[in-house]
């Protein structure tokens, strides 16, 4: 039977581990892209979502103080291009949301509630207030699902991460095997 050289045993288990820690860090550089691109949609998100509600409670204002003698539709008319700003930002937003997911359900429902709201005559000032109550927690919770998400990172990341602490492990046992077998040293 051919004997295999020890320094030949070596340098393959050394390579394979070369490798190994190789892919290991593609894949976690490739994850954390992933994670500071999940970082950028959260931020976005934070902003169209702020956006919409400040366009919200300033169509609400207008109505409150809606003076003697004004119809609807003069307010209506005045403040056209708020309605175009929540139209945009409502399209981003639902653009960005996947419908499918239970945390982005309520969001959606929320911002299709105001939309109803605001475009209906006699704007319901109460009912308005508590939808964007309702559309705030929404955000709230969603957001704060993904910032958690986004700290513990992508599971493929999770996963290399635990297999690269495992290979530098054994590669201090084996170090320490090799000097125990060698050298007598401990």
């Amino acid at each position: 039977m051919m004997q295999i050289p020890d320094a030949a045993i070596g340098a393959v288990i050394a390579a394979t581990i070369t490798a190994l820690i190789s892919l290991l860090g593609l894949i976690i550089s490739k994850e954390v892209k992933v994670s500071e691109f999940r970082q950028k949609w959260t931020d976005d998100l934070r902003s169209e979502l702020a956006e919409l509600v400040s366009h919200i409670l300033f169509i609400a204002l207008r109505y409150d103080t809606k003076k003697t003698g004004e119809t609807d539709s003069d307010v209506f008319l005045e403040l056209k291009s708020e309605y175009l700003a929540i139209n945009k930002v409502v399209t981003q937003i639902r653009l960005r949301l996947n419908p499918d997911e239970p945390a982005n359900e309520s969001i959606l429902s929320a911002i299709q509630d105001s939309e109803e709201l605001i475009s209906s005559p006699g704007l319901d000032l109460e009912a308005l207030d508590d939808v964007e109550k309702r559309l705030v927690t929404a955000a709230q919770a969603s957001l704060k699902k993904e910032w958690r998400r986004i700290k513990s990172g992508e599971p493929i990341y999770r996963i290399a991460r635990l297999m690269l602490i495992a290979v530098l492990g054994a590669g201090v046992l084996a170090v320490l095997a090799t000097l125990v077998i060698q050298w007598h040293v401990f």
